[in-house]
């Protein structure tokens, strides 16, 4: 700031760096929709695989209550419709009861169940032979039914009859291969397989079970030993067709005596759409885990329970709450709210809305945290539904705005302080050129009444009048060259001096006109502070500042001078328009009167401002000051709080030679 060029210069920098604040926020806000939109699209995705899997997928607490069933295990129990299962309530009638007790039993112990076999009843009554597969996690089971009551009929066929072997093995809709234990050897083979694998009868039965089977010869044999032994009949293969291609498999595989000849017989059924729909449950899962973890908002999914209850909640909701995971799970979300009228208010108007639009958004919302602290945030609300529009849950996202909240706020603070700066500036360059123009008619006058009164005696009338004149225009080229000084355009001798020993001086100088009841104060720095300065200058700027806070404490009070150095660095710009980067030497002038208004503030270095009627002042000491630290390349700026005080805040460049 050390020439007016300097001084444009800087606030256009520092409206760069707001634009780049303005399209980092724009940026953050398309990255939070991208993300919602993801995980909604994760959402159906997961849905829709569920829904249309040929496997009965379900979830249930322990206590039984339904919680999901889609339409694969409603056809398999014999019910029209998920819904019409659902509102039964119950969710298999079990032949056996010790099934039931022994599933939740090892469910209780080990957390999950692999390949459970028992008997169902269907709705009319029906036996079907299940195959469950399930996990417990915090009291939800979830599980895949698979009905293998064809299998064990064919099991159970083979075993019983070899009469009936022919016509259950040739024309059976499932594939199914005899093998040679020993030796390998596909001994026989069904049409089924013939048409599943690509190959004739004849190509089949000269083939081995190690030319279908993907895995290492050694590990085939000792699956069949397995088999064999009936140790294992239920196996997951890659088998290769005819055409190359690799199939997933589920084999069903035991020994069989037929024709005095120890077989094993393997039922196989293509799962590979099966494992598909796994992996890209998986996998869907897997995307929704990581979207919903890595969000920077807090995230809240709601049971559809009446109040709602929190079933899961991100690592954000924990880190802008305070609670840990433990602590959320299972309530209500009345403990994040301020209070009960806040949470009715709430609730008056989220579920309405999200009726209506599927979604409830509210811009600023004061939530609680665990240590009671009060934040803002940015509160939206989307309803879970089926594809029958019943209500499965709610999704509550939470966005801590407190930063945002806190950069609005130095926005409009940097905003009004180039606004005043840019108007300081305007008036500034008006004032010098009417105070030019005023200066010179001021002397014109001056001379021209000065030849007036030549002759002219003190007694005569004409001569008092002309006194007058000569007054005014005194006061007139005063006041011109005041203004002067506040456009910085008035003439300065700079040189290098030491600011401490210039404050001394005036200080010494105030000890000699404030009244006792104002006390005056010197802290200033150990180290020798030098800058290029005008000492008459500072003085009448530390003099004008004195004397406004004398004014402001008519009943007495205390004025304290103080003096450091410092560096203004980047963030000292971006919230201090006009000011310039560098060492400079901090000088505030500060006072224990009443304090100022929040209009006072903005005006209080404009010319001719004033919070008194007071006719009698010029109001041009504080503009003065503004002019002499511009004049200088420094940067003033003024707090004020009520019942507190005052202070004004000079930044003057430091000089890099010595006095």
């Amino acid at each position: 700031m050390n020439n007016r060029h300097d001084q444009k210069e800087k606030p256009r920098g520092t409206h760069v760096g707001l634009c780049q604040r303005i399209a980092e926020l724009e940026a953050a806000e398309v990255e939070r929709e991208q993300t919602e939109e993801a995980l909604s699209e994760s959402e159906r995705k997961y849905r829709d695989l569920v829904d249309n899997s040929i496997v009965g997928i379900y979830r249930t607490n322990s206590a039984g209550k339904i919680l999901y069933v889609n339409e694969a295990l409603a056809r398999m129990l014999e019910f029209d419709s998920p819904e019409e299962m659902m509102a039964e309530g119950v969710l298999a009638r079990y032949k056996n009861n010790k099934d039931r007790e022994h599933l939740l039993e090892i469910l209780k112990k080990s957390g999950r169940v692999d390949n459970f076999e028992f008997d169902l009843l269907t709705r009319k009554g029906e036996t079907v032979t299940a195959l469950l597969s399930a996990v417990l996690d915090q009291d939800i089971i979830s599980g895949m039914i698979m009905d293998i009551s064809e299998r064990k009929r064919i099991e159970k066929a083979l075993r019983e009859s070899e009469q009936r072997y022919r016509s259950l093995f040739k024309n059976n809709h499932s594939v199914i291969l005899l093998v040679d234990p020993e030796s390998g050897d596909i001994v026989d083979a069904n049409t089924a397989a013939c048409s599943f694998y690509g190959w004739s009868l004849e190509e089949l039965t000269s083939m081995k079970v190690t030319d279908i089977n993907m895995l290492p010869n050694e590990q085939i044999f000792q699956e069949i030993e397995r088999a064999k032994s009936e140790a294992r009949n239920h196996f997951l293969f890659q088998h290769r067709l005819a055409n190359e291609e690799i199939r997933d498999v589920e084999v069903y595989s035991g020994p069989i005596s037929l024709h005095g000849k120890e077989l094993l017989y393997s039922i196989i059924h293509d799962i590979s759409e099966r494992t598909r729909t796994e992996q890209e449950l998986r996998e869907s899962k897997n995307l929704f885990q990581k979207v919903f973890e890595s969000q920077w908002d807090a995230l809240f999914i709601l049971d559809a329970s009446d109040p709602a209850r929190i079933s899961d909640c991100n690592p954000a909701a924990i880190k802008v709450f305070g609670y840990n995971r433990q602590e959320m799970l299972g309530r209500t979300t009345n403990f994040l709210h301020v209070d009960e009228s806040s949470l009715r208010k709430f609730q008056e108007q989220v579920y309405p809305a999200v009726t209506e639009q599927g979604f409830f958004h509210l811009p600023a919302f004061k939530m609680k945290r665990k240590d009671g602290t009060v934040f803002p945030t940015e509160h939206t609300v989307l309803g879970l539904e089926d594809e029958k529009g019943e209500r499965l849950g709610w999704v509550s996202v939470v966005r801590d705005i407190s930063e945002h909240e806190h950069a609005e706020k130095e926005k409009k603070k940097l905003e009004g302080q180039l606004l005043q700066t840019k108007k300081l500036e305007a008036i500034s360059t008006l004032s010098g050129g009417v105070a030019q123009e005023l200066s010179n008619l001021f002397q014109a006058v001056h001379g021209y009444v000065e030849r007036l009164m030549w002759g002219k005696e003190q007694d005569d009338p004409r001569y008092q009048e002309l006194l007058e004149i000569t007054n005014a225009a005194f006061r007139g080229a005063v006041l011109s060259k005041r203004l002067l000084a506040f456009s910085g355009a008035i003439e300065s001798k700079k040189h290098p001096i030491d600011l401490n020993q210039e404050i001394k001086k005036v200080h010494k100088l105030l000890m000699r006109t404030m009244p006792e009841t104002i006390k005056l104060e010197l802290h200033l720095a150990n180290e020798i502070t030098i800058i290029n300065g005008d000492p008459n200058q500072i003085e009448q700027a530390l003099l004008a500042l004195a004397v406004n806070a004398r004014e402001a404490m008519p009943s007495g009070g205390k004025i304290i001078i103080k003096t450091k150095k410092m560096i203004l660095d980047d963030d000292f710009l971006r919230t201090h328009a006009g000011a310039a980067m560098g060492e400079c030497a901090l000088i505030t002038v500060s006072d224990t009167g009443p304090g100022l208004g929040q209009k006072t503030l903005e005006h209080v270095f404009d010319p001719f401002y004033s919070k008194d009627d007071s006719s009698e002042k010029t109001g041009l000491g504080l503009s003065m000051v503004y002019g002499i630290v511009k004049n200088h390349g420094g940067y003033i700026s003024c707090s004020s709080e009520p019942e507190v005080g005052t202070t004004f805040m000079i930044y003057l460049p430091v000089s890099k030679r010595d006095p």
